[in-house]
């Protein structure tokens, strides 16, 4: 029902009935589990959408000596309150599912953008050297 209020689970503040916390006890347990979360976070992320555990990863990680496949940038394993764009992204096949390797954000987004089509990417490599079509 709108409208419907109750105790938030910290305080007596009233909260809207799709809450469990008022803004501010949310925001302080947010802030003290941040480190660890994150963490948390993406591993599960990478248990539930490629089927890798934290070893699996380690050394997938370790075989690109933690850098890009592409473009050899250095990345983290996991980012705590960094920004995501430094972190490892595992790539993938979209249409078997196989993972190839990790890269970074951009090189990980681009083959996105490219559909994975290496048609595509090479069509770019030709404009990018002047090969008009």
């Amino acid at each position: 029902m709108p409208g419907r209020k109750h105790k938030c689970l910290n305080c007596p503040k009233l909260v809207n009935s799709k809450a469990f916390r008022c803004r501010l006890c949310y925001s302080k347990i947010r802030k003290t589990r941040n480190g660890t979360f994150g963490e948390y976070r993406q591993s599960w992320t990478r248990v539930k959408k490629y089927g890798i555990d934290n070893e699996d990863f380690e050394v997938l990680y370790q075989a690109f000596r933690g850098k890009c496949g592409i473009c050899e940038k250095s990345l983290l394993r996991i980012t705590k309150g960094k920004s995501t764009k430094d972190r490892a992204c595992i790539d993938h096949n979209h249409l078997t599912g196989n993972i190839r390797g990790i890269l970074c954000h951009h090189c990980n987004t681009s083959l996105g953008m490219f559909l994975d089509s290496q048609e595509l990417l090479e069509k770019a490599k030709d404009y990018l050297n002047g090969n008009r079509i």
